[in-house]
C-alpha cells in the first residue's frame, strides 16, 4: 500500500459519524455474520505515536483471517482540548458489532461511559492501550519516585486488559496497581510499538539516483554552528556543491555561508512527513544529541522512518540511532577515532559508501523495527 493510498485512507476517519445511515458504507468491516472476533479501536486524536499504535494495528487486524477492526471517528489535533472534550460518535451498531474496545489512556472518570457501553453489549471488553508513562511526582517521598496518576489507576481498574508500549511501563503499571487494588486480578501484556514496512518502504527503484549537488539533511534539536561550518569548510576544500535542508522553525538560529545551498522546510503533517523526505532525495541525515529518556521513543521513530526510506544516519554516541548503527555498515558515529569532520569528507568522497549504507539501514529496520508474521500474532493473541 502506497503512502498516499494510506494518507487517503486515514483522512477519511476524520469525518465525524453522526447517525447510523452510512455505517455500512463507511466501514465495510461492519459484518455480524463473518466469523471473526472484532476489535474497535476508539482514538480521537492521530499523531506520530497514535498513528503507530492504533492505525497500523488496525491494518493489521484486517490482514489476518481471524480478527476485524474498525477505528471509531477520529478527530483532528487540537492541544486545547483533552479526550473528554471531543464527541466521540460510538453508534450502537458499533458497540454491538465489537468483542474488544480498545481506548487510550484516559485521565477522567471513565465509569458512566462504560456503564453506558456495557448496557448496549454486556459482553464487550475493554482494553486499554499506554504507550507512554502518566507520571505524577511523589512529593512525600526522598527519592521522589513518579506515580502513575490516580485516576488513570481507577480507569485500569473497569478494564479487562491492559497493554502497554514496552515491558519497563508494563512492570511499572502493573505493580502500581496491585499496589493499589491488592484483590484484582488484571491482565497486563506488553505490545511494543513497531512501524510497517508496507507504508514507510522505499524501495530501490524509486531512489533517484543524485544530482552533482550532495544532499544533507539536518533536523531541528539534531545539529549546532559548528555542524554547517564543518560542512561549509568541507564543500570549499573537497569543491562540492552541497544543499542542506533544514528542519527549523529558526531560520535566523544559525548563520549558513553562501558557499552552501540553504533549503528551510516547513513542518509538515504527520502523514506528509515520508513522501517529503522522499522528495528530497537526500545522501545522508545528520542527527546529533537527543540523550534524554523521554526522548527515547522519539529518537527511535526517526530513526527507523528514515532507515526505511534508506537514508543512512551519521550521529554521535548520544543520540539514540547509535543503539541500531553498525558503524560504516548501516550509518556512521563519531568516536574517537572519526571525527564529523573526517566522516563528513568520508561521504563527500565516496558517495556509494552512502547508498550501500541506507540499504543495509532499511534491512535492519525492516528486521528490528517493523511489523512481521511474528509480531503480528503477538497483537492477534491480545484479542483472543
Amino acid at each position: 500500500m502506497k503512502a498516499e493510498e494510506v494518507k487517503k485512507q486515514v483522512m477519511s476517519h476524520y469525518t465525524e459519524l453522526k447517525g447510523d445511515g452510512s455505517l455500512g458504507k463507511k466501514y465495510p468491516e461492519l459484518n455480524m455474520e463473518d466469523g471473526k472476533k472484532h476489535v474497535l479501536f476508539v482514538q480521537c486524536l492521530l499523531a506520530r505515536v497514535g498513528f503507530y499504535r492504533t492505525y497500523l494495528p488496525y491494518l493489521m487486524l484486517n490482514d489476518s483471517e481471524t480478527h476485524s477492526a474498525i477505528i471509531a471517528t477520529i478527530q483532528k489535533r487540537d492541544f486545547n482540548k483533552s479526550f473528554e472534550d471531543y464527541e466521540v460518535f460510538l453508534a450502537t451498531d458499533l458497540i454491538t458489532w465489537a468483542d474488544y474496545i480498545v481506548f487510550p489512556a484516559l485521565l477522567f472518570n471513565c465509569r458512566k461511559m462504560f456503564s453506558s457501553i456495557l448496557e448496549v453489549n454486556p459482553s464487550v471488553k475493554f482494553i486499554m492501550d499506554l504507550d507512554s508513562p502518566h507520571f505524577t511526582p511523589n512529593e512525600r517521598s526522598e527519592d521522589n519516585t513518579q506515580l502513575i496518576e490516580e485516576q488513570l489507576l481507577n480507569n485500569l481498574k473497569l478494564t479487562d486488559t491492559i497493554s502497554c508500549s514496552s515491558s519497563q511501563l508494563r512492570d511499572v503499571v502493573k505493580a502500581q496497581f496491585e499496589d493499589k487494588f491488592k484483590d484484582q486480578n488484571k491482565r497486563f501484556t506488553c505490545l511494543p510499538t513497531f512501524l510497517v514496512s508496507s507504508y514507510l518502504l522505499r524501495r530501490s527503484d524509486d531512489i533517484i539516483e543524485s544530482s552533482s549537488s550532495i544532499r544533507i539533511g539536518l533536523q531541528e534539536g539534531n545539529f549546532n554552528q559548528k555542524t554547517i561550518d564543518v560542512i561549509a569548510k568541507l564543500a570549499l576544500l573537497e569543491k562540492k556543491e552541497i544543499t542542506l535542508y533544514v528542519y527549523s522553525y529558526d531560520k535566523s538560529k544559525f548563520i549558513y555561508p553562501d558557499s552552501i545551498n540553504v533549503v528551510f522546510i516547513k513542518s509538515v503533517k504527520f502523514l506528509d512527513y515520508f513522501t517529503t523526505i522522499e522528495k528530497m532525495n537526500l545522501d545522508f541525515v545528520i542527527l546529533l544529541g537527543i540523550n534524554l529518556k523521554y526522548e527515547q521513543e522519539k529518537a527511535i521513530f526517526q530513526y527507523g522512518e528514515l532507515a526505511l526510506l534508506s537514508l543512512p544516519i551519521l550521529c554521535d554516541v548520544k543520540n539514540q540511532s547509535r543503539r541500531f548503527i553498525k558503524p560504516n555498515v548501516n550509518g556512521f558515529v563519531i568516536s574517537k577515532t572519526e571525527s564529523l569532520e573526517s566522516l563528513i569528507q568520508k561521504l563527500f568522497k565516496d558517495r556509494n559508501l552512502a547508498r550501500k549504507a541506507g540499504k543495509s539501514a532499511q534491512g535492519m529496520a525492516l528486521k528490528h523495527l517493523s511489523w512481521n508474521p511474528e509480531r503480528a500474532s503477538q497483537l492477534v493473541n491480545i484479542y483472543k
